[in-house]
């Protein structure tokens, strides 16, 4: 235990740092396992004595203590462990684990080194398409707004879709805009249908790309009374005019 307080406390200059160590960056998808690797030649009948993995910033400031070698050190999350040769495996990475993280590493001979990189985690958040229904009148815009969602890494492209099937907005007569708003005009019954925007990124693409929810078009249509309604209206209201005449005359004859 003495010996693991003395390196998880190492303040430079108690252990002059004498070799030099390269932490390779690192990318994984969320969801997936990220492996932070490191390069270290030993000397021959050298080996390891002491290695740690920390949290830090892009200046190699230590951070939150991630995992050791050293046995019977409690880690501080099941996610985290150390391939046979102490590289860091994170498992099921979290967006949150992106980030710079330091490794420490001493050897048998009192040689010292550390260095840090950074950890890139891909993701990609589904897009949100408004509005959910739309009517508008015939031969006139309908818009939908497909706002980009928060993913790494960028650009992200958007891709709309109809009824299922990829939209062709080539022409831009008819489709102004198609980028994060996609402007129909004209619209005709031809348009009416189930509208979605797909966003992908080169982590996420194809099949692999976050689809919307679905906003469908549809062209107002007014209903108009029929003229026999129209005329059995007329007639009741005439009706009940001549008997209001009549009521009075009635009375006023009294």
């Amino acid at each position: 235990m003495q010996v693991f307080l003395f390196f998880s406390l190492y303040l430079p200059g108690v252990l002059a740092q004498s070799r030099s160590v390269t932490v390779d960056p690192a990318t994984a998808i969320l969801g997936g396992n990220a492996l932070m690797t490191y390069t270290l030649t030993l000397e021959p009948g050298d080996d390891f004595s002491f290695l740690a993995w920390f949290k830090s910033n892009e200046n190699g400031v230590e951070g939150e203590s991630i995992i050791t070698n050293i046995t019977g050190n409690p880690q501080p999350s099941g996610r985290y462990s150390l391939s046979d040769n102490g590289s860091l495996i994170i498992s099921n990475v979290e967006v949150e684990d992106a980030g710079y993280y330091l490794f420490r590493v001493v050897t048998t001979n009192s040689d010292m080194a550390e260095n840090v990189s950074d950890l890139t985690v891909y993701y990609l958040d589904a897009p949100t398409l408004m509005p959910k229904e739309k009517s508008v009148i015939i031969n006139t815009t309908a818009t939908f707004l497909c706002p980009l969602p928060d993913g790494v890494p960028t650009p992200i492209i958007i891709t709309w879709i109809k009824n299922g099937g990829v939209l062709n907005v080539s022409d831009t007569e008819k489709y102004p805009q198609s980028d994060t708003t996609l402007e129909i005009s004209g619209v005709n019954e031809m348009d009416e249908g189930d509208y979605q925007c797909q966003t992908e990124n080169s982590a996420y693409s194809g099949d692999e790309g976050k689809l919307s929810n679905t906003g469908t078009l549809s062209l107002f249509r007014p209903t108009f009374p029929s003229t026999t309604s129209i005329a059995s209206s007329f007639s009741v209201g005439r009706s009940s005019l001549h008997s209001y005449f009549l009521y009075v005359r009635l009375f006023a004859n009294e």
